[in-house]
């Protein structure tokens, strides 16, 4: 009875994830075990790919390393044990997956913070402070209540000293004639139909 491989090479590649390159090794880093260092698989020779051995014991606290592939025999000379270094290969596998996670700073209450929804008879003006990829970002709403369905949306950048303003919505200077907002280093101000002027302090 002859068994036959029916499982392409691409499918195998996919199923042990990528090839991942740390300390001049190639280490075999799979996606669904990301959480187990024991699923780190390796080292392998960067050259050929083929399994790595160690020779000997170590000498002068250096470790040398040979491939087992025949074809290749490629020696390598390390400091760090193989467990060491796949430790570390797992460390910064588990920091590259987590690069691309949303930021949300935890220090920052959900939601309003300041009870500064204000209005009179002729405007209303609302003020949130929350955050956006991790960041402190204030947000002020306020418009004319004879065009309740209109208003202007300035964002306010507490970390780095920026305003902008919704192109989406009502300019600020078509409702209140000059917008200044003062932070510890700059003062910005909005005027009428004119850019955001920066003033150093």
């Amino acid at each position: 009875m002859v068994f036959k491989n029916t499982c392409k090479r691409s499918d195998i590649i996919s199923q042990m994830a990528i090839f991942q390159r740390f300390g001049n090794f190639n280490w075999i880093c799979n996606l669904d075990y990301a959480a187990i260092e024991g699923k780190i698989k390796g080292p392998y020779c960067i050259s050929c790919s083929g399994d790595i051995a160690q020779a000997g014991s170590p000498s002068s606290g250096e470790y040398a390393y040979v491939c087992t592939n025949p074809n290749c025999n490629r020696v390598y000379k390390k400091e760090k044990s193989i467990s060491y270094m796949r430790h570390m290969v797992h460390e910064a596998y588990k920091a590259r997956l987590r690069e691309g996670y949303e930021v949300e700073a935890l220090d920052l209450p959900p939601g309003r913070v300041s009870d500064s929804d204000k209005e009179d008879k002729n405007y209303w003006i609302s003020a949130n402070v929350g955050q956006q990829r991790g960041k402190k970002l204030g947000v002020v709403f306020f418009g004319d209540k004879s065009r309740r369905d209109e208003k202007a949306h300035l964002f306010v950048d507490l970390e780095d000293e920026q305003i902008r303003f919704d192109i989406g919505n009502r300019h600020p200077s078509d409702i209140a004639a000059k917008v200044t907002v003062e932070f510890p280093n700059t003062t910005h101000v909005i005027k009428k139909r004119e850019k955001v002027q920066n003033k150093k302090k």
